[in-house]
């Protein structure tokens, strides 16, 4: 077997495993429910989606992305703030009060 088949093989393993875990999630989740119905000539499979669970769950996803993104924020605000804070103090300890010594001849 080529590394190209393997590789062909692997892909598609791990999009029918993606696949599967989207499916499981969302069943698990409550956004889908299936049902069976039969009688004596016919059989039927009903699924049925529950859209306030799914508004619920996006806005639950939406609040938190956006708490992460102002703690972030609020992260690398303070991180520039020490930088600038670490570079003023080593630009005062090292640049004298004084006046340059002159060049020597």
């Amino acid at each position: 077997m080529s590394w190209m088949a393997k590789g062909g093989f692997m892909l598609r393993a791990f999009i029918i495993f993606m696949v599967i875990l989207a499916i499981s999630l969302v069943i698990y989740r409550g956004w889908f429910y299936f049902s069976t119905g039969n009688s004596t000539t016919q059989s039927s499979l009903t699924v049925t989606v529950n859209k306030p669970q799914i508004q619920q769950d996006t806005s639950t996803v939406e609040q938190n992305l956006h708490n992460a993104a102002t703690q972030t924020t609020a992260a690398a605000t303070r991180a520039i703030a020490a930088i600038k804070n670490s570079a003023t103090n080593v630009t005062t300890r090292v640049s004298p009060s004084t006046q340059p010594a002159p060049p020597d001849p």
